[in-house]
């Protein structure tokens, strides 16, 4: 048992334990359980992926951004060898989800998690969508309209 509340394992061990467990010790005994519940399921699903998907390998990084978990969206974009304007589609079309692939701090630029998008890209690999990202099978592409106000005279 720890000091300020007890053991996670022993718990995990002996479930009717948790008879013992204060009253004022319960909070934090289940913060500490919802913690070790998402390393759980994170680590699952990057084991997951790793099965599923086995030839495709994530892009390399070079240089001095090799190690680092955080990136910009240059950095990003030449990563995955696609454009700034790619990168910012994503963030904004729900691709890339808020806080768990980009964070943007108060009067900063957006910064990308490395290890959410090498999972991605190894997720999104055998997964293709035939007819886009936005549109699934029931909701029909929408015709492209051309205005004759755009047109070059």
């Amino acid at each position: 048992m720890a000091d300020r509340h007890p053991d996670i394992d022993a718990l995990l061990a002996n479930p009717a334990r948790a008879a013992e467990v204060p009253v004022g010790a319960r909070q934090a005994v289940l913060d500490a359980l919802a913690l070790r519940e998402g390393r759980c399921r994170l680590l699952r699903d990057l084991l997951t992926v790793g099965l599923t998907v086995k030839a495709v390998d994530a892009p390399k990084l070079v240089g001095s951004i090799a190690h680092a978990e955080w990136l910009r969206a240059r950095e990003v974009s030449q990563w995955l060898g696609c454009s700034d304007r790619t990168v910012r589609r994503r963030m904004r079309d729900g691709t890339w989800h808020k806080g768990e692939h980009w964070v943007q701090p108060k009067g900063c630029r957006p910064r990308f998690r490395r290890s959410a998008l090498e999972a991605w890209v190894l997720a999104s690999a055998g997964s293709v969508p035939a007819v886009g990202l936005a549109y699934g099978p029931d909701i029909p592409q929408g015709r492209r309209r051309r205005l004759a106000s755009l047109r070059n005279k």
